[in-house]
């Protein structure tokens, strides 16, 4: 039996890539506080000389750019969902967090282009006792919700 922390062999080769991925997305921040990763330290180098250099470099977002503009083209027309009326609540908000579906598949879609990995699990809550009407189930949240993991968090 696997223990819940056990990483598959394929996590373990593609996190250094998803990394990598991600600090390039969120840009030139993320580049400096890496340090070493993506600067070296030059020969002979002290440690002010570093921190002068490495404040000094420069990097262009074009990964988060490109992504930005893929993500707009993919939405460039607003989709359209065709459902039945007594599901416009669970449209409104897709994760119990406030997300309408709109936002949820822009966030999946995101996440898709960036690690070309993404899990969404749909869940409908146990119930123990039966709420008597609608209303009551509707206020106590019990109804099918998405909820997203980024492929850093799916271990195995």
């Amino acid at each position: 039996m696997l223990k819940v922390d056990t990483h598959h062999s394929q996590y373990a080769k593609m996190l250094p890539i998803w990394e990598k991925c991600n600090d390039a997305v969120e840009g030139q921040h993320a580049i400096h506080m890496a340090g070493t990763k993506y600067l070296p330290e030059l020969k002979d180098q002290t440690p002010d000389d570093y921190n002068a250099y490495k404040l000094r470099a420069s990097f262009f977002n074009a990964t988060g750019r490109t992504l930005d503009g893929l993500v707009g083209m993919v939405f460039r027309k607003a989709p359209i969902f065709d459902v039945p009326s007594g599901m416009n609540a669970i449209i409104g908000d897709i994760n119990l967090a406030g997300s309408t579906l709109n936002g949820f598949s822009d966030l999946i879609t995101r996440e898709v282009l960036k690690l070309s990995r993404v899990g969404v699990l749909v869940e409908f809550p146990q119930v123990i006792d039966k709420p008597a009407n609608l209303a009551q189930a509707s206020a106590q949240n019990l109804r099918p919700y998405a909820s997203m993991y980024t492929a850093k968090t799916i271990l195995n």
